[in-house]
């Protein structure tokens, strides 16, 4: 059975970068389009967490912005998650270094990303959530983890 997966847009990405890093990013708008495309498969949708595990590694790896790369893939994950019906579960001290290493992880990360999530008890996909809700509940719920992540960016 196919899934209907919401998608973020390269302007929510940069909506993200702006919230998680501040205003005027420098990036490359080719970088910035292949890598919030991660999130597309061609052909019927496998289901949720196969182009979550693609976003959520091939995002950062491309580097599409000169800095802060991991914090917005971090937060861009945690809301296509919360634009499906899925919530991280993964404890805001732990966050930084979870997602770091699956970044960073040579196998494929979905059976991790399977371990960290859970459906979220409000949706219903009919409603169509506002991306940016979606954002913001995972800027409130992890604020240690974007320091870390951000402290990262600022040290490279």
């Amino acid at each position: 059975m196919s899934v209907v997966v919401r998608t973020l847009t390269v302007q929510d990405i940069l909506w993200i970068h702006f919230q998680t890093v501040g205003p005027n990013p420098v990036f490359r708008y080719a970088d910035l389009e292949e890598a919030t495309f991660y999130q597309f498969a061609y052909g019927p949708s496998p289901g949720l967490l196969a182009p979550a595990a693609r976003f959520l590694r091939g995002f950062p790896r491309r580097r599409p912005f000169s800095t802060g790369n991991q914090v917005t893939g971090f937060v861009a994950l945690g809301a296509f998650l919360g634009l499906n019906g899925y919530d991280l579960t993964v404890p805001d001290g732990q966050a930084s270094a979870w997602y770091r290493a699956l970044v960073a992880a040579d196998e494929d990360p979905i059976e991790e990303l399977r371990t960290a999530v859970t459906p979220r008890d409000d949706h219903d996909a009919s409603l169509n959530p506002p991306v940016q809700d979606r954002i913001v509940e995972i800027l409130a719920r992890y604020p240690l983890a974007m320091a870390e992540l951000r402290r990262e960016a600022a040290n490279r």
